[in-house]
């Protein structure tokens, strides 16, 4: 099922400007909306996405002979992560892709290499400086057969001045993105909505606007579907065009964590430790904890540690958090591992253990962690007439502790090492 389509919003629209008061003060407030995400009953699951240092790693050592036979939309994914991160360092790389995509793509036409041309110059050059007025000529002449977003994007360009053309086009290229579905430029809109030009071409209320902007960012279930969704999830977080509800926020991030978005897992999961105790949910608490933790997403360790860090946790949460953390150090995790060797050492959230303690130096130690080999050393000091296998792993702990790059680590362990030596030589003596 297809909600976006452009027949669809430009029908809705066009019915509601019909029957709406198009005169009288319209208020640019937030809107006020209850959106429900839909149920997904076809098996879909949100795509892994490549990441950008995947990106930047293939373009980096790119020949620059020809394109590689890819889906044009993959390209121009992988050109726009090229253009925001790295405009500055390969200008000349990021040109060429233009160029060949120009040359070889029917569907990259040339207003499409404009646009990327104007976000390559913004990403290089200060941000008030104006874009020249070949580009503006080029783009303004085009402007009927621009895409949806590039009309919402270079709209923008002239409602901050980057282009030298009048407020009421860029308006009329807004309100045609919006009546075409794009997300953005009907969000926007509603930060408009007190301009005359916009109460006459557009007329419908900050509401049904945002409503609109959210049905055409469902679509279909396709590639880019958990994406889109995550903007609505994020503007009811945020709240900069909707009354912000963390409730509505967290069905969303649950909606995409079902079809397997590994961060919105940790995002319901978050919201499940910092929400007033009469909203928490400590199933879903480990539900989602569980996916984050499982797929060893780093974000959900920094926070679950920045949540005990707070000493606002719930009491009711420890378990499962001290759980989650031991299977991450477990697997590898050293800052879930550095972090239970400190709360158990301080006793503090879940209690000294001892036995734990020393089972997780000792896991740092083998991992070449020094001072994790000094602490070894020094509670098995304490033992009462250590053996010579002591006395010898002793030795083994303080020699690794000599190789720290901290002084007074090595301080430290050269004098007990010297010490022990000692031990060991009264003991053979007598």
């Amino acid at each position: 099922m297809n909600l976006s389509s452009k027949s669809w919003i430009s029908r809705i629209a066009f019915s509601l400007v019909t029957t709406s008061a198009l005169t009288g003060n319209v208020l640019a407030e937030k809107a006020n909306i209850d959106f429900l995400p839909l149920e997904v009953t076809d098996g879909f699951k949100c795509s892994e996405s490549v990441s950008n240092q995947e990106s930047f790693d293939f373009w980096l050592g790119w020949d620059q002979t020809s394109l590689p036979d890819w889906p044009l939309n993959d390209i121009r994914r992988d050109l726009g992560r090229l253009i925001s991160h790295k405009a500055s360092d390969e200008p000349e790389l990021i040109t060429t892709i233009i160029s060949k995509l120009e040359s070889s793509h029917e569907a990259y036409e040339r207003h499409h290499a404009v646009i990327d041309l104007i976000k390559l110059d913004l990403n290089i050059k200060p941000a008030d400086q104006i874009i020249s007025e070949t580009h503006v000529d080029d783009i303004l002449r085009s402007a009927a057969s621009l895409s949806p977003s590039a009309k919402n994007f270079v709209s923008n360009l002239i409602l901050n001045k980057t282009f030298d053309a009048s407020i009421d086009t860029a308006l009329d290229m807004k309100i045609s993105a919006a009546n075409e579905g794009n997300a953005d430029a009907l969000l926007e809109l509603t930060s408009h909505m007190e301009h005359p030009f916009v109460q006459e071409y557009w007329g419908i209320n900050s509401d049904i606007t945002v409503l609109l902007a959210f049905g055409s960012l469902l679509g279909e279930f396709d590639e880019n579907y958990c994406n889109r969704v995550k903007k609505i999830a994020r503007e009811f977080s945020e709240g900069n065009y909707v009354q912000k509800d963390i409730v509505a926020s967290s069905a969303w991030y649950a909606h995409l964590a079902d079809l397997g978005d590994v961060s919105s897992a940790w995002k319901v999961a978050e919201f499940n430790m910092i929400a007033p105790k009469s909203m928490r949910d400590d199933v879903a608490l480990y539900n989602y904890l569980t996916i984050a933790f499982e797929a060893g997403y780093t974000p959900s360790i920094d926070g679950t540690l920045k949540y005990l860090r707070s000493d606002e946790y719930s009491p009711n949460h420890l378990p499962i958090i001290e759980t989650f953390l031991t299977n991450a150090a477990e697997n590898g995790h050293d800052k879930a591992l550095n972090a239970l060797v400190h709360f158990y050492k301080i006793g503090q959230p879940f209690g000294y253990q001892a036995v734990r303690l020393n089972q997780l130096l000792e896991k740092q130690y083998l991992s070449g962690n020094s001072e994790a080999a000094l602490q070894l050393a020094i509670d098995l000091m304490q033992v009462q007439s250590p053996t010579d296998n002591d006395i010898k792993q002793i030795a083994s702990y303080l020699e690794a502790a000599m190789k720290s790059d901290n002084n007074s680590t090595k301080a430290i362990a050269f004098n007990l090492l010297r010490s022990l030596s000692q031990t060991a030589s009264e003991k053979e003596a007598s």
